[in-house]
């Protein structure tokens, strides 16, 4: 296959390179859109075409449930000869870096691949590599959604951890701090409205660098998740059942701010400041856990105990945050948990119960006579 991969026209390796981006899973029309990253200017075809050239060779269409359809390699050995063609081809592995995705960033400085899992920042082969991967990190930052710099965040951050040379990790340090201060300047410019997990990913990566760098702003963010959690509070009052989302968003975003920056918490008053918002949540919280729960399906007691069961988590999250009430919301964890472990013995009692198969039935063909069976025949 090596010698046919070879053969093949550029249009077609780019198919199969666009397909390494997209891995398992992917669809005929993500992989178009991958192809068009990095398709020839000239002589281009329709991409249904070339595809199909290339079908039962190289690539084949599975099925697996109905109205689903994704693109995978004919033999899982394919995609490490692409990937090996990809290294050893100069040319084709400079164009990838040039117009690579997200996720040829993360083949590109992927770890433990090949047949014995030896194969480490494939296609990190020399200094030109590494500066356009660089600049395709900074380009994501500039261009790519938070939840695509989010992601950078943490794939570079593993990479840069598993790095076992020093040059390697040296130049994904650098390529860390560019990004940590693009993100920072293009955030702080919009007012971005950052969650806990991308906050998060750009403080596990920054404390690789030293000098560490600045934090994005926090305010906007805080504002957010504060006035989310008092409109949901108010809604709540008025009947509307307690969401985890809201409260989790506000608790997720303190506890990250905490652990990274804490005078922030101290500027905003937290939690002297909000002891009547929680208190207004610890309400609302004891009086659903009070409430009778009429249900006679199952599968509703069972989603109703995991409700509270993940709002207990959320207020032991907050044990840490405002240690202030710690005996009341140790009360009302304790009052959450028995209250979801009553809702799923309910859930068991309306289940049916398990067939009983008698073992002794099962034993007796040990003893069964055939000859007994046909002897009046």
């Amino acid at each position: 296959m090596r010698k046919a991969f070879r053969a093949l026209p550029p249009s077609h390796k780019w198919i199969l390179i666009a397909l390494l981006e997209g891995g398992r899973f992917t669809s005929l029309g993500d992989l178009n859109r991958l192809y068009d990253n990095h398709k020839p200017l000239e002589g281009e075809r329709p991409f249904d075409e070339l595809f199909d050239e290339l079908t039962e060779s190289f690539v084949k269409r599975e099925h697996p449930f109905p109205d689903v359809e994704w693109i995978d390699w004919t033999h899982p050995s394919y995609r490490d000869l692409v990937i090996e063609e990809l290294v050893g081809d100069s040319k084709l592995n400079l164009k990838f870096l040039e117009s690579m995705s997200l996720q040829g960033i993360k083949l590109a400085i992927s770890d433990s691949g090949g047949e014995e899992g030896d194969r480490h920042l494939p296609l990190m082969t020399k200094p030109t590599t590494w500066d356009l991967l660089k600049g395709r990190c900074d380009r994501l930052v500039s261009e790519g959604s938070t939840r695509e710099i989010t992601d950078l965040f943490k794939v570079l951050r593993s990479a840069t951890l598993q790095a076992s040379e020093t040059g390697a990790r040296d130049r994904l340090l650098e390529i860390i701090a560019s990004a940590c201060e693009k993100a920072r300047k293009k955030w702080d410019q919009s007012e971005e409205i950052l969650s806990a997990d991308t906050l998060s990913a750009y403080c596990e990566a920054s404390l690789l660098v030293s000098p560490l760098p600045p934090l994005p702003r926090l305010e906007e963010s805080w504002r957010a998740v504060k006035d989310e959690l008092k409109t949901h509070l108010d809604d709540c009052e008025n009947g509307i059942t307690l969401s985890r989302s809201c409260q989790s968003n506000w608790i997720e975003l303190a506890e990250t701010i905490r652990k990274n920056e804490p005078r922030f918490l101290q500027q905003v008053g937290f939690p002297s400041k909000y002891s009547a918002d929680l208190t207004r949540l610890l309400v609302i919280v004891e009086n659903e856990v009070s409430g009778s729960i009429i249900s006679e399906s199952a599968e509703e007691l069972r989603e109703k105990a995991e409700h509270f069961r993940s709002i207990s988590k959320d207020l032991e999250s907050l044990l840490l945050l405002t240690p202030d009430h710690k005996s009341e919301l140790e009360r009302i964890v304790r009052e959450l948990v028995n209250k979801a472990s009553s809702l799923e013995e309910e859930a068991s009692e309306l289940e049916p119960p398990e067939p009983d198969y008698d073992d002794s039935y099962r034993g007796s063909s040990d003893t069964f006579d055939v000859e007994g069976l046909f002897s009046d025949l």
